[in-house]
């Protein structure tokens, strides 16, 4: 997916001052990040919450799903999960 952002000047001043910041919490040696990079790596990382968080949802939903089965069923399901995922 690419975007085309339209930002105002007073979002884009913002975004430089954001850069700025990130730019000198860098290493020395790293390479600095220009606004459209830095813009990137945020959205990607807001993007990266997003998937863990439904991971996670998803994850909750089986486990309270599987809490209702009888025990030996909880067994053989974690079993089975522990082969699969090994």
């Amino acid at each position: 997916m690419n975007l085309n952002l339209s930002l105002n000047q007073e979002q884009l001043d913002a975004l430089a001052s954001a850069t700025a910041t990130a730019n000198a919490a860098l290493a020395e040696d790293a390479t600095p990040y220009t606004s459209e990079s830095y813009l990137d790596y945020v959205a990607m990382k807001a993007v990266d919450s997003y998937v863990a968080s439904a991971y996670a949802v998803a994850v909750q939903r089986i486990g309270t799903a599987a809490a209702n089965l009888p025990y030996a069923e909880r067994q053989a399901l974690i079993t089975q999960l522990e082969t699969q995922l090994a």
